[in-house]
């Protein structure tokens, strides 16, 4: 059979898939810390391993600028979510289905 060495090209299962992402998950977090000892510790990283380290440091720039804006908004949402219940009668929120009771 062409696919029975196990190798990429084969059709797995979803239980598969998920582990294979829990280990490439898992090993990336391990680079990734070798990668900061390395560098905090003035030690060049590997040339090979370089363009990784790279690319998963403005990847995790991207992701905390995203999570920020996140929280953000959220903050933003829930003080105007304040602002609009300490305006409103009781009769308004619940026309409107804000929870009286906060």
């Amino acid at each position: 059979m062409p696919c029975s060495d196990g190798g990429w090209g084969c059709s797995r299962d979803g239980e598969e898939l998920a582990q294979l992402e829990r280990r490439h998950t898992l090993l990336a977090q391990m680079l990734c810390a070798a990668c900061q000892s390395l560098q905090d510790n003035g030690i060049r990283i590997p040339r090979n391993t370089a363009t990784w380290w790279a690319e998963h440091q403005e990847a995790d720039r991207r992701r905390i600028q995203r999570e920020q804006e996140t929280a953000r908004r959220a903050s933003i949402r829930a003080s105007a979510l304040s602002k609009i219940h300490a305006t409103l009668t009781p009769e308004e929120r619940a026309a409107i289905g804000i929870n009286s009771q906060r």
